[in-house]
């Protein structure tokens, strides 16, 4: 629901979809129009083209190039795996690179980075658990009313568990790509 990525991400102003296609392989090719509004006087705004492959638990991106940008580059991958040990948790794992084109002052770069990055997943945790609240709380069994065991996480009970290697996102070898993961 990339519309709705305003209210989800922090200096996210403006999320438009203008162009979806569902291919014969079960992915999907979703374009999106993004205005981002670092501070006063740094606004940036590009057009990606995502796929979209639910077998694959996955979402990649990159610049629609055939759009005017105002980044020279962005790639980035979201990939969702079930959790090795928990049942009924997964794992969210995100990367993206940017390359601007270019020099901007060093804060706004790392509101583009640092920031940005943060800003980036910590919605996704927040509607997650918001989502087990309401399964929850509707008397339906597993995720999303799916059948199974319903378990609810809760760090208080259980040890934060290590975190996992990274999977490695292929990026255009002639563009040189800031990497913030």
């Amino acid at each position: 629901d990339f519309n709705s990525y305003p209210k989800k991400v922090d200096k996210l102003v403006e999320g438009k979809k203008y162009s979806e296609k569902q291919n014969m392989d079960g992915t999907k090719n979703i374009n999106v129009q993004f205005l981002i509004k670092a501070a006063p006087g740094f606004g940036f705004e590009y057009y990606c083209a995502h796929t979209y492959a639910p077998l694959k638990k996955s979402l990649t991106w990159s610049l629609d190039y055939d759009r005017d940008n105002d980044f020279d580059d962005v790639q980035g991958h979201w990939y969702v795996t079930d959790h090795p040990t928990r049942d009924n948790w997964s794992q969210v794992y995100y990367t993206a690179d940017l390359s601007l084109k270019g020099w901007v002052p060093g804060f706004i770069m790392n509101i583009l980075t640092k920031t940005a990055l943060t800003s980036a997943v910590s919605w996704v945790k927040r509607e997650s658990e918001e989502e087990w609240s309401r399964v929850a709380s509707s008397g339906k069994t597993g995720f999303g009313g799916m059948p199974g065991k319903l378990t609810v996480p809760s760090w208080g009970m259980r040890k934060k568990p290590e975190p996992i290697e990274p999977i490695a996102v292929p990026v255009q070898p002639e563009k040189r790509l800031y990497s913030r993961s």
